[in-house]
């Protein structure tokens, strides 16, 4: 399953990001290494309600988020959609939206994006980030029963982006953005939107697990955003997470905003003892997309697969594999007439590091105006695919997957 931006109707043509287009579910079911049914459905969020008159889905609407296009995860036995800005959308097998998921009434703040799943006992923990705060943010326990067995408040001063999350073995890792509303002061208390603060430099936080939000310890970092940490472990002084981070290169201007989910794949070594982060850009490219196996504990994981749109003489964008442990990159070309989108990788049932599976990809080959799934074995990268899948309808860009085995739902 896949959940991507997909507009209903563009007001302002001249101002419209793809992020702002309304979350659609597509689903294929693959049998024997082919095809059998691929659909598609709106997920039906409070935007869909206000323009299309839709049916409005069970559950309270007003504390759902607007568009539900950012994220799809399967949770606590749910299938969510998510956009970070309110509570989720559980949507069915067929792409029916079933409710507004609040976790029989136990999730009163919205719920993040970037949600951490134990992949032995299926409990999970994300970040909400409310812009009606305080408290601007909270860090949630989720049960695999889905109980919530817990919510915490972090202090911080204002609304802000969604931070990153990321797991130790000892600690949940937040990762600030420096984007962010102005400060409400005195008897200010007017929303405004997020811009960049060329002023501010943002902070990753190490909460101890089971420790309360004010045991949080800060560490300052440089300005820019971390679109997602990719592994996290802990150190002698604190912590060392391999993230995407997009920068502003030191620019004073206000008016930067990263460019879609791009960035680089950089190091940041956080030190408890001197309250401070060093960053550390481990490749060149600017990467669209990069994933992880999400059954790999992010303590132990060693690789990732990113892709890229850059272009490089008569080669399209690029497949790129690293090993977050010695750096080392196997890159892959894609033709020039071909587009990609984020990778998925899935393990293979009987492998046991985050190397052995599949690597997913979307394409888009724009000679035949088609969508494509190129599936390449992770451990020979480089070699040919395992299997090329043409889809029967267009994949829109901008899509995150969500790979579903048999017995997940049977």
């Amino acid at each position: 399953m896949w959940l991507g931006p997909n507009p209903i109707l563009v007001s302002d043509p001249d101002h419209y990001r793809p992020s702002d287009g309304d979350g659609m579910v597509h689903a294929l079911e693959i049998r024997d290494g082919a095809p059998t049914e691929f659909r598609s459905r709106f997920v039906v969020t409070r935007h869909v309600v206000d323009t299309l008159g839709a049916r409005p889905p069970e559950g309270p609407l007003n504390a759902a988020g607007p568009l539900a296009n950012a994220a799809l995860v399967h949770v606590a036995s749910r299938i969510l959609a998510l956009d970070g800005r309110g509570l989720g959308y559980r949507v069915t097998l067929d792409l029916r939206t079933a409710c507004v998921e609040d976790f029989d009434a136990m999730l009163a703040t919205p719920m993040g994006t970037q949600v951490i799943i134990d992949p032995e006992t299926r409990d999970a923990v994300f970040l909400g980030v409310d812009q009606q705060g305080p408290p601007y943010l909270r860090l949630h326990a989720l049960g695999a029963d889905g109980i919530l067995a817990g919510s915490t408040e972090i202090a911080v001063d204002s609304w802000l982006a969604e931070p990153a999350l990321g797991l130790t073995q000892t600690s949940a890792v937040i990762a600030e953005s420096s984007l962010a509303s102005p400060v409400l002061r005195g008897d200010d208390d007017v929303l405004r939107p997020l811009r960049f603060d060329p002023e501010y430099a943002p902070r990753v936080g190490l909460l101890a697990k089971g420790e309360d939000g004010s045991a949080i310890e800060w560490s300052t970092s440089q300005p820019g955003h971390v679109h997602r940490i990719l592994s996290a472990a802990d150190t002698p002084l604190g912590a060392r997470c391999v993230v995407l981070r997009s920068s502003p290169e030191n620019t004073p201007d206000p008016s930067w905003w990263p460019s879609g989910p791009s960035g680089h794949l950089e190091l940041l070594d956080v030190s408890t003892l001197n309250r401070g982060v060093t960053i550390t850009r481990l490749d060149d490219l600017v990467l669209d997309a990069v994933t992880a196996d999400p059954l790999a504990p992010m303590a132990s994981r060693r690789f990732a697969y990113g892709v890229t749109t850059e272009h490089a003489g008569d080669e399209g964008g690029l497949l790129v594999k690293y090993d977050l442990t010695t750096g080392h990159a196997q890159r892959r070309s894609i033709p020039e007439t071909v587009v990609a989108d984020q990778p998925l990788f899935v393990r293979d049932p009987e492998g046991r590091t985050d190397e052995e599976g599949w690597v997913v990809v979307p394409l888009f080959d724009r000679s035949t105006d088609s969508s494509q799934l190129m599936v390449l074995d992770a451990t020979r990268f480089s070699g040919q695919p395992e299997s090329i899948i043409t889809l029967p309808a267009r994949l829109p860009f901008g899509v995150s997957g969500l790979f579903l085995a048999p017995n997940d739902y049977r």
